[in-house]
């Protein structure tokens, strides 16, 4: 019969009176059971009354303990940001032959995908076309302002806003540039696609309005979504 090593574990160590007040302020604030013990046998003196800071020397025994603590997690953070920091390089030069081979396809074949996405969805309500790795499709980008004559803008916008404050006052901000966010909203509640400059005389015969500013539609715009089906091994 071969010999065996037996391990026998350590009774747990009396706590003084002292110890077992600081052990269960530990637990009340949520630290864990085993370390906060073995921190309290390590720095509370079983004898110890209560310890106070009382003088010079108690109150850099106690700084000179949270200073470590400083210097342990500022070492363990120094770690773990060169740690990242490796991963990220590393994950980087994984991914960047991986980038080149999605431009290389998306570059030599995205026209030919978005030509055949138009031949097969020509005619049809449904703008996407849904395919084993995935879809493709096109999406209409939102309608924006724009502004073909800055003044003209303004001096129209500032005219109205006298006439219709409440509508109208937000549209051209102090600095006398034009809130496209606003005229945007103003072109769809009013159901409007330009903005004309308006006469300072309205018996004026000489005056031609010209467009200070326009709504373009947003244009479609072709995508890719790739996806790998479940069920496919690779």
């Amino acid at each position: 019969m071969s010999l065996e090593t037996i391990t026998i574990a350590e009774e747990p160590q009396d706590l003084s009176p002292e110890q077992e007040r600081i052990l269960a302020q530990l637990l009340e604030a949520g630290q864990d059971l085993d370390q906060a013990r073995e921190w309290v046998i390590d720095y509370v003196e079983p004898a110890a009354a209560k310890f106070a800071v009382s003088g010079l020397s108690s109150a850099n025994w106690v700084m000179k303990r949270l200073a470590e603590c400083e210097a342990d997690e500022a070492e363990v953070r120094a770690m773990i940001d060169a740690e990242i920091e490796s991963i990220r390089q590393r994950a980087e030069r994984i991914l960047q032959p991986i980038a080149r081979k999605r431009e290389f396809f998306s570059l030599v074949y995205g026209p030919q995908l978005e030509e055949f996405a138009k031949d097969r969805l020509e005619g049809q309500k449904t703008r996407s076309l849904k395919l084993l790795h995935g879809t493709i499709g096109f999406r209409k980008s939102p309608d924006k302002v724009v502004i073909d004559d800055e003044a003209a803008a303004i001096a129209a916008l500032e005219l109205l806003a006298v006439k219709d404050p409440d509508v109208y006052a937000d549209a051209v901000r102090l600095r006398k540039e034009v809130a496209k966010t606003v005229v945007k909203t103003i072109f769809q509640v009013n159901g409007m696609r330009e903005l004309y400059t308006l006469p300072a005389d309205i018996d004026d015969p000489s005056w031609v309005p010209t467009v200070a500013a326009h709504l373009e539609g947003g244009e479609d715009k072709f995508y890719t979504k790739p996806e790998m089906p479940e069920a496919v091994q690779r």
